[in-house]
């Protein structure tokens, strides 16, 4: 069985961040990259005709509290190279800066 992760660790967080600090963010980075922040998408779906067995939509607490509930589910652990988790540098500049995890 595999775990399949679409789209980018963290970057609804980011966004809302961008959107609701703007200022403080400004103070810290070029506006071009607060934008780039703050703008939506591109949200990556894994198509319907996949077979799957769980989705989750990532929120607080992120990528290791989806893998913990995945776990929890089907009552097992397992290893995931959390290298291959796909991060914007800027969603992690934003919130390195605003001291968010």
């Amino acid at each position: 069985m595999d775990i399949i992760m679409a789209g980018y660790a963290g970057r609804c967080g980011a966004q809302a961040l961008a959107l609701s600090r703007r200022k403080d963010l400004e103070q810290e980075l070029p506006s071009g990259i607060v934008n780039l922040a703050a703008r939506p998408g591109p949200y990556l779906e894994i198509p319907d005709s996949v077979p799957v067995f769980s989705r989750s939509r990532l929120g607080a607490g992120g990528v290791l509290r989806g893998l913990w509930i995945l776990a929890e589910k089907l009552q097992c652990g397992f290893d995931v190279d959390l290298r291959r988790v796909l991060l914007r540098q800027e969603d992690v500049e934003i919130c390195e800066i605003l001291g968010e995890d």
